[in-house]
């Protein structure tokens, strides 16, 4: 099939199965969500090619669907650029101010004025890559579908279980589609679907995902046969130890930056890698996990929960977060 999607595991090498397709003899468009992604894959590609080519086209979602897709095809309206602000239910497309449009609306708008993105899609770019799908949300998702109409091979990549992020939001536009994995495959209609090839983990040992497809829920296989340890902290000292060794990340629920540690949100650390690292448990969460019913979790809860586990590359620890209150430096 040239449409494509394959949906991934954590540390399975999405980015990396994209950067090794290309080539100096096509004109790829590359295309992500969020332009810390489009850094990695920049640094990524000039790595590969010890340059960045020309032939390659490296765009985030909104630069791409404003630049290449909206402005040249609809000139009498919205020139200003975009606005990120949340607009009100009822508010037009168009910023009354500064007669910008919001981005919330920009794949709304290019869908319902039948604009002819397809064609110039077809007229510069000789094959399309998409990472990190699983951010796409509201009008984008439904904007992402409408590239099956291309005339061109798309081989598009993500995890639908770290869904941490929507690219936008408009009212009650596709705000359950990340809710159920079989409801959301239905959807992708006009791809060929490969949840298969890239099931494996480069990055998580066979015991974080043992116990991430165990406790989680979500299947996970390993490619390695490191050991690693998978524990629940409860002795004060060896706590205290955790969380003053730079070589663990702590990751929080949310508001990390009020302890006093190496430290990122559970959501936020998505593409990262560490050597080791401790998921500091809210109570929530820890209630759920003395139970053993961590799939439980709210979708968007566990989404992040599954990204805080597998970024490490070796030992996995979880604390309370009530014993973390002598690192706080922000009450």
């Amino acid at each position: 099939m040239d449409k494509k999607i394959i949906l991934a595991v954590a540390g399975s090498g999405k980015t990396t199965y994209i950067i090794d397709k290309l080539c100096l003899t096509k004109r790829y468009l590359v295309l992500c969500y969020t332009i810390e992604n489009c850094s990695i894959l920049r640094e990524k590609i000039i790595k590969k090619f010890n340059h960045f080519p020309n032939n390659i086209f490296l765009f985030s979602l909104f630069s791409f669907l404003y630049s290449f897709c909206y402005r040249p095809l609809c000139s009498d309206y919205a020139q200003n650029g975009l606005s990120f602000k949340r607009p009100s239910h009822f508010a037009p497309d168009v910023h009354s101010k500064t007669k910008q449009i919001y981005h919330s609306r920009l794949s709304k708008a290019i869908l319902n004025k039948g604009l002819q993105y397809i064609d110039r899609i077809n007229k510069y770019f000789d094959h399309i890559f998409i990472d990190e799908i699983q951010d796409f949300a509201s009008y984008d998702f439904d904007w992402l579908l409408s590239l099956a109409a291309v005339d061109k091979p798309i081989l598009a990549v993500g995890d639908f279980y770290q869904h941490t992020f929507d690219s936008s939001n408009s009212g009650n536009k596709n705000n359950n589609l990340y809710n159920d994995k079989q409801v959301y495959l239905k959807r992708l209609k006009g791809f060929y679907v490969d949840t298969n090839i890239l099931s494996k983990s480069y990055r998580c040992p066979p015991g974080v995902c043992e116990f991430i497809s165990t406790n989680i829920g979500i299947k996970i296989e390993s490619h390695n046969t490191n050991h690693s340890e998978v524990l629940f902290i409860k002795d004060k000292a060896k706590i205290d130890t955790i969380i003053e060794d730079n070589n663990i990340k702590k990751l929080f629920y949310k508001e990390h930056y009020k302890y006093s540690c190496q430290s990122n949100n559970w959501g936020n650390c998505k593409g990262n890698s560490y050597a080791n690292v401790c998921v500091v448990l809210n109570s929530k969460t820890l209630n759920l996990f003395m139970q053993n019913k961590l799939d439980n979790l709210a979708p968007s809860t566990r989404a992040k929960f599954y990204v805080a586990c597998s970024r490490t590359k070796g030992n996995l620890y979880f604390i309370d977060e009530s014993n973390c209150l002598n690192y706080c430096v922000q009450k």
